[in-house]
């Protein structure tokens, strides 16, 4: 609004930060719109603020460290000087053990918040007893809803492959009723990455999406990202017309995908899928379909 109201007063943060040359854009427009003594900067965090936000977390994690540790860990916040990683080298750190070393044989952290992030990932599965393809596949479904997605629909999109159900949940011990991924596996991964998840009530539904745009860059940086959306994709136009929501996930999916492909990119990758029922031509229908091309001249005067 260009007024308020006698005693309303609007408070915007915004991100001023050339790692994040998107996002700053709102700084750079507000900056140009508003006086300059309107605008208050938020001290960068200091070596001060990492060693206390460690001890608040440590602390509400009920861990301590040895001195040795602490200082490691304190060193590696230090050199980041980032609120996101402190926050991630705790949930790591706190499974510390007090005898444990460090370098190749011992404990490590990575000293960057894309590293932190990515590490941080990499222990889900290597040391949390989660099957790395499910780590994979869950946190790329969050990764590809900005806006945040229902459980019940990253659970819909876990269960399309009934390979990637037997990999991750094999029926060599017991035989399942219905083939799909038990709730205790997917319990079990959410339960290690709510730390960083927030979690909304929508339309009567759980949506989640992750608390910082790092978590979205790191998973969407994964190599097997787009292979994974891009099968889904596939798997959802598969089941198109079925009462299930299908539809509509696979055209949030092929909105998200259009965002860094072309449409003849998109058509290939998905027409060359080995589980599409659908040739080039009849995929770009599709995308045309969710995505029309915006021609500016059909409304030019004749």
């Amino acid at each position: 609004p260009e007024t308020l109201g006698q005693g309303v007063k609007v408070v915007v943060s915004a991100l001023n930060d050339e790692s994040y040359g998107l996002e700053s854009e709102y700084f750079e427009l507000l900056e140009k719109r508003l006086p300059a003594q309107v605008i208050t900067t938020i001290n960068p965090f200091s070596e001060e603020d990492c060693k206390a936000l460690l001890n608040a977390l440590l602390t509400n994690e009920k861990r301590t460290l040895q001195p040795n540790q602490f200082e490691y860990v304190l060193k590696q916040c230090i050199k980041v000087k980032t609120p996101l990683y402190v926050a991630v080298a705790v949930q790591e750190v706190k499974f510390w053990r007090s005898f444990d070393g460090f370098g190749v044989d011992g404990v490590s952290l990575q000293a960057s918040r894309r590293g932190i992030v990515l590490e941080y990932i990499q222990k889900l599965y290597l040391s949390h007893h989660n099957h790395p393809e499910m780590v994979f596949c869950a946190l790329s479904f969050i990764g590809a809803f900005d806006q945040g997605v229902a459980e019940s629909e990253i659970i819909t999109l876990l269960n399309l492959d009934a390979n990637f159900i037997e990999k991750v949940a094999p029926s060599t011990y017991h035989l399942k009723v219905v083939n799909e991924i038990p709730i205790s596996i997917w319990a079990r991964l959410r339960n290690g990455i709510m730390p960083f998840i927030r979690s909304d009530q929508s339309d009567g539904k759980t949506r989640y999406s992750f608390i910082h745009r790092e978590f979205y860059a790191a998973v969407q940086s994964l190599p097997m990202f787009a292979a994974i959306i891009d099968a889904s994709i596939v798997r959802l136009h598969n089941k198109h017309g079925e009462p299930h929501g299908y539809s509509s996930l696979r055209d949030q999916l092929i909105k998200l995908r259009l965002n860094t492909l072309s449409k003849d990119d998109l058509v290939s990758a998905l027409e060359g899928h080995e589980e599409s029922t659908l040739d080039d031509y009849e995929w770009k229908d599709v995308l045309d379909m969710v995505s029309p091309t915006y021609d500016p001249g059909i409304f030019d005067e004749k």
